[in-house]
């Protein structure tokens, strides 16, 4: 076991060293979204792979693969944005903007906690600051707007 930790150990740090040599910078955010997407994702798909090694090293096996399922949605993602050049600024954009389905999901369940206290008008100001309006609906679907994505 510890020779195959060791070759996929390899070629992760090869591979992540073969991306950084290249220095790429990230251009405009708003002409460019997939840059801003991209590049974080790539970095923590690299991260992930680090910490699964690890883990499988100490022999929590299940909680790499776990951990590992992390990896694959990074790919996914990143396979799904790019699958189509004429789409791609818009997928990502959608990916972005789904951000904003996964605040109102949780700004629902923290106004229900807090209902009635303190806490409460500090959340409502601060999803009005951010122009986001409590609902649980839309993220209960998946952010590219398939159902059955994968």
């Amino acid at each position: 076991m510890t020779k195959e930790v060791e070759k996929v150990s390899k070629y992760v740090k090869e591979a992540e060293a073969e991306i950084n040599e290249l220095r790429i910078s990230p251009r405009l955010p708003f002409k460019y979204p997939f840059d801003v997407v991209a590049l974080p994702t790539v970095s923590k798909a690299f991260a992930l792979s680090n910490a699964c090694l690890k883990l499988i090293s100490s022999e929590f096996f299940d909680e790499a693969y776990g951990l590992s399922r992390s990896i694959v949605e990074c790919a996914t993602n990143l396979r799904y944005m790019t699958a189509d050049s004429t789409l791609q600024d818009q997928r990502t954009r959608d990916f972005v903007n789904y951000a904003l389905a996964y605040k109102a999901f949780w700004a629902h369940y923290a106004l229900e906690q807090f209902l009635g206290r303190e806490e409460e008008s500090e959340i409502r100001e601060y999803a009005k600051h951010h122009g986001i309006v409590p609902d649980t609906k839309p993220a209960r679907r998946h952010w590219s707007g398939l159902s059955g994505f994968i």
